[in-house]
């Protein structure tokens, strides 16, 4: 199963290019050989948490998998500690910029995932708690970390925050504050049938076109996006409770992105029947701002297959081989990307890292030879 989501994931997210114009706003640098053994594997995920990158090729130890946490120009070897706390692959990486959290068996629907956390000191197996949390015929959509407190968006579109994962003997928040407010419990057979885990976590599932359920950090809390007809947007926050800013965001029928640096939100919608991006927006402490007009020109017609990353001055927006920037004011278009990235990840320190594979620039098709690729994206200004 592991291998089928990489092949049909692989046939629509492509990668970087080696260079770019002495214009361009970033300095691209292959760091590949920080990842080891190259061959036959992918960079499949990557996460930052306090100064350090985190990355994993997606293959079973067993099989020579790989997880390591780099900083700077040294690398640690973290697959024996994950094989101690009872993993045998990493399929993906989730971080609150302080924790992060290994993961497997996330595309299943029937409660088999596993999850694992690290904080810089102690690995500890959440997985028999949180399972206890799920139906059995109930998987992981989403997570998203915000000042210790984690936040799942389950396959049945049910919202559910843990303050503290090492102490799940109480109910989490949302049964009691969110579930209520937001009627995510209910929404219908007709929209959890489009509920998919993406490993892009900013867009949908490669087999999925749109998001009915996301949730990234805005303030401390999450806005929540869930479709009804069109979709609905509340804030919730932990202290406050939950304000619905649909109004004020407007009218999105299909969500197809969403990202977050914790202040602010990029949401990226249609209400068109051909699936192209005809809204996008910035949500804002202070307010909204509607770049629609803005995105326009950019290189493709629908976000649903975007990389979205922030590295604390800019953003960058990766779909298939298009690459744009935006620095909170407006989009600019940047040269195609060469090689196949599957994964993105920023830090507050103007940087991004990107994994995937090695292609070329005159081939968009998936790479017969499989050879992972790693490289740093840092601002030329």
């Amino acid at each position: 199963m592991r291998r089928l989501f990489f092949c049909v994931l692989l046939a629509t997210v492509s990668c970087l290019p080696s260079a770019v114009s002495a214009q361009s706003p970033w300095r691209w640098t292959d760091i590949s050989k920080k990842i080891g053994v190259r061959q036959n594997r992918p960079v499949w995920a990557v996460a930052e948490a306090r100064g350090y990158w985190f990355i994993t090729d997606g293959l079973a130890f067993v099989k020579g998998g790989k997880v390591k946490r780099l900083n700077g120009s040294s690398g640690t070897d973290l697959t024996r500690s994950l094989r101690d706390v009872g993993l045998t692959r990493v399929d993906d990486i989730v971080s609150d910029g302080k924790t992060v959290l290994f993961l497997k068996n996330v595309t299943t629907r029937d409660a088999t995932f596993e999850v694992v956390s690290f904080n810089g000191k102690q690995f500890l197996n959440h997985t028999d708690r949180l399972r206890a949390w799920f139906d059995p015929d109930e998987g992981i959509a989403s997570i998203s970390g915000n000042g210790g407190k984690w936040l799942f968006v389950t396959t049945k579109g049910k919202v559910r925050v843990f303050p503290n994962l090492d102490n799940l003997r109480s109910r989490p928040e949302a049964t009691s504050g969110v579930e209520p407010a937001v009627p995510v419990s209910d929404l219908s057979e007709d929209y959890r049938s489009d509920i998919g885990y993406s490993f892009r976590h900013t867009s949908p599932a490669d087999n999925r076109a749109y998001l009915p359920v996301a949730a990234v950090p805005f303030g401390r809390g999450w806005l929540i996006a869930q479709r009804s007809v069109n979709t609905t947007f509340l804030v919730y926050n932990p202290l406050t409770g939950v304000e619905d800013v649909t109004e004020q965001i407007g009218k999105i029928e299909r969500l197809q992105a969403i990202a977050s640096n914790g202040r602010s939100v990029l949401i990226a919608g249609t209400n068109r029947a051909d699936g192209m991006t005809d809204r996008l927006r910035l949500l804002t402490p202070t307010g909204m701002e509607d770049l629609s007009k803005s995105a326009a020109a950019l290189p493709f017609s629908s976000w649903n297959r975007a990389l979205i990353g922030w590295n604390g001055s800019s953003w960058m927006i990766l779909s298939g081989k298009h690459l744009a920037r935006f620095d909170g004011r407006k989009f600019q278009s940047l040269p195609k990307t060469k090689d196949y990235f599957l994964s993105l990840a920023g830090s507050s320190n103007g940087t991004f890292l990107l994994g995937g594979l090695v292609s070329s620039a005159s081939r968009d098709e998936v790479p017969v030879r499989l050879t992972a690729k790693l490289v740093s994206v840092k601002e030329a200004r």
